[in-house]
């Protein structure tokens, strides 16, 4: 610390000081303050003047101080507004990388099942087409079949036909002689292709009624499948959109 000495309006004064320039500059702006002041009012004494610009200073210290308290609740203030930026910034980075998490899982749902939809569509087609293969194999082979249904039933028809012919002709005999002009062996031929067209009517009908099952068991089972199989590939799309949805809500 250094010891000076200062002038004002004839006055001298020693001070210790850190920063004896400041002090010297003080000293010379109180001085120009109170030559200004006296110049203007030569008729006020030199305690009046130092009075004044006593005043006048304390007023410019308050001025500076309230500007200065003012300043720091404002850099208070700044220092909030940094610390909660910093905070929501942190937020922020992280909502942000659960969102990237989020999505990440999402893309690689969204990939997954778009493979699955895809299987699902292939698998839906090669269904359709074979079943599509199935029914035209049964169309054809119930076509021919009833063809050769419809052609062995006119041959069964002719067939009977002559043995009712045979009958008749049987039943017209014993009427006129009371008696069978039939052999026993005629009577058991006769017997035996009737109970062998009966056989073979039976069989057909019982083929027929057998193949017709068969083929509606097959189609109904084909069925099933193509119904799970567009119920899964439904599903499949429904839970892919929902997620494609989710995440653009998100976003």
């Amino acid at each position: 610390m250094e010891k000076i000495k200062i002038t004002v309006s004839g006055h001298s004064f020693y001070l210790k000081t850190d920063d004896p320039k400041k002090l010297s500059e003080i000293s010379e702006m109180l001085q120009r303050k109170m030559d200004k002041l006296s110049d203007k009012a030569p008729s006020m004494s030199l305690t009046d003047v130092a009075i004044m610009v006593a005043l006048d200073l304390a007023d410019e210290n308050y001025s500076s101080s309230k500007k200065l308290s003012e300043a720091q609740s404002m850099i208070t203030y700044t220092q909030k507004l940094e610390e909660q930026s910093k905070q929501l910034c942190e937020q922020a980075k992280q909502r942000v990388e659960e969102l990237q998490g989020e999505l990440s899982k999402a893309a690689s749902e969204v990939s997954s099942l778009k493979i699955s939809l895809s299987e699902s569509q292939t698998e839906l087609s090669a269904l359709k087409s074979e079943l599509s293969k199935v029914d035209f194999e049964a169309e054809t082979r119930l076509s021919n079949e009833n063809r050769r249904l419809v052609e062995k039933i006119k041959e069964l028809e002719q067939k009977n036909a002559r043995m009712e012919d045979a009958w008749n002709k049987l039943k017209s005999n014993q009427n006129r002689s009371g008696e069978n002009s039939f052999s026993e062996a005629e009577k058991r031929e006769l017997l035996t292709r009737i109970e062998q067209l009966s056989s073979t009517v039976s069989a057909y009908e019982k083929t027929f009624d057998e193949y017709a099952n068969q083929r509606n068991a097959e189609v109904d089972d084909l069925n099933e499948k193509l119904n799970t199989l567009r119920k899964k590939y439904s599903d499949l799309s429904d839970r892919m959109n929902e997620i494609i949805g989710d995440g653009q809500m998100t976003l």
